[in-house]
């Protein structure tokens, strides 16, 4: 037993040896990477995109410009200042609760008017840093830092603005607000328009400088340093309280006169309307008058046209029932004049055989016989009116047959008795 325990001790001892050395290397190890990796955050940066990083190198101060978003060497012991490649200038009254009263936070820019009117412009302007390299070296010399270059920016903003408004009347920027935000966001562009001043007829004129067909202008930023401006938003102009009376009262002024304007084209254009109505009134009524005469007209013609149909028809009836009557008048006359025929024959025949007895009774009993004959024959025949009577003298009447009939008897009598 007593040998067991002076090893046991021993491997311990090792073990607790072995150990310490283990972590005295990894501490070592641990120590040199912490070393490692601050060497490395120190010598190289990391530029996000969207930024721009300007190193100033240790020892000799130079300026080097970082725009590709990645890592870069830094060096060792260089100074790193960082710009937005894009940012917004926002100059607005801004306010916050406080503990007793509003604290303000934000303030917009104060101009005076032509008209001397004061008012506060409220807005925000964007603008970009130039690709150019050197460009950007000169904004670090001046600027420095990020916030020393946006308070550059707002007091080129606020000198723009300032002289803008000074050639608008507190009325003009209301109704002309939108050539009022072109000027200013042209001088931004492109620097402001210069301008001289000049008497004439002892008033002092501001005119602007010309060189040719070019307007003169007073190099701005855009020129000096590649800044670019994008857009300017102007959120509102605060009046003060005098002058946003008399905005008040023309703006009223304004109102009124509009609705008389208003009034008056909706009278000019409701008597449009109504002479519209009365000319399409008097339009329908004559429509409405001409159509009439065109149905009496044609009512008219309709009528003539039956008429003279019907007066056609007639006509032709009557002709046709003319033709008819002439046609049987024919007929019947054709049919006496058959009969009578044969009844002269008859009476010849018995004048012959009376002739040839020589006999004057049987002569006269052949004439009465022959009247008798005649009378019976003659009662029977439909004879029409028409040639019932005579037609060739005024007056006369009686059957001309009969007549010549009779007469030629009674001279046959005459004959007989000498």
């Amino acid at each position: 037993m007593d040998q067991v325990q002076p090893n046991s001790m021993n491997n311990n001892q090792k073990y607790f040896n072995s150990k310490k050395i283990i972590n005295s290397k990894l501490s070592r190890v641990i120590f040199g990477g912490i070393i490692l990796l601050a060497l490395i955050v120190w010598i190289f940066g990391n530029n996000k995109a969207g930024y721009y990083q300007v190193l100033q190198k240790w020892p000799g101060g130079e300026l080097e410009i970082v725009q590709e978003p990645g890592v870069y060497w830094q060096g060792p012991f260089s100074t790193v200042t960082e710009f937005k490649i894009s940012d917004t200038v926002s100059f607005v009254d801004k306010y916050e609760e406080g503990e007793e009263e509003k604290i303000k936070t934000g303030w917009g820019m104060k101009v005076i008017f032509k008209d001397n009117g004061d008012g506060v412009i409220n807005g925000v302007v964007r603008y970009s840093l130039p690709p150019d390299k050197e460009k950007m070296k000169k904004i670090m010399k001046i600027a420095r830092t990020e916030a020393i270059l946006k308070k550059i920016i707002a007091a080129n903003i606020n000198t723009v603005l300032n002289l803008v408004a000074s050639s608008y009347k507190s009325g003009e920027s209301v109704r002309e607000r939108g050539r009022l935000i072109r000027d200013v966001f042209d001088a931004l562009q492109n620097g402001l328009i210069a301008y001289e001043k000049k008497i004439v007829e002892n008033n002092i004129v501001m005119s602007s400088i010309t060189s040719g067909s070019e307007i003169k202008r007073v190099p701005g930023l855009t020129s000096k340093f590649g800044i670019a401006f994008n857009n300017f938003i102007l959120k509102s102009v605060d009046y003060d309280r005098q002058t946003q009376t008399k905005l008040d009262e023309h703006r009223l002024l304004e109102q009124q006169r509009n609705n008389a304007v208003l009034a008056a084209e909706k009278l000019k254009q409701e008597t449009i309307t109504a002479q519209a109505e009365e000319e399409k009134l008097m339009a329908e009524t004559s429509a409405q008058e001409e159509h009439k005469k065109l149905e009496a007209q044609i009512r008219a013609e309709t009528e003539k046209q039956v008429a003279q149909i019907n007066a056609e028809k007639e006509r032709e009836v009557t002709k046709i029932m003319l033709e008819q009557a002439e046609l049987e008048k024919r007929m019947r006359i054709e049919e006496a004049e058959g009969k009578k025929i044969a009844s002269l024959k008859e009476a010849e025949g018995r004048k012959a055989l009376a002739e040839a007895d020589n006999s004057l009774a049987l002569r006269l009993q052949l004439k009465k016989e022959t009247l008798i004959g005649i009378a019976d024959a003659l009662k029977d025949i439909n004879v029409p009116h028409t040639i019932i009577g005579s037609t060739e003298g005024k007056g006369a009447a009686g059957n001309p047959v009969l007549d010549l009939f009779l007469m030629n008897q009674i001279k046959e009598l005459q004959t007989a008795s000498r």
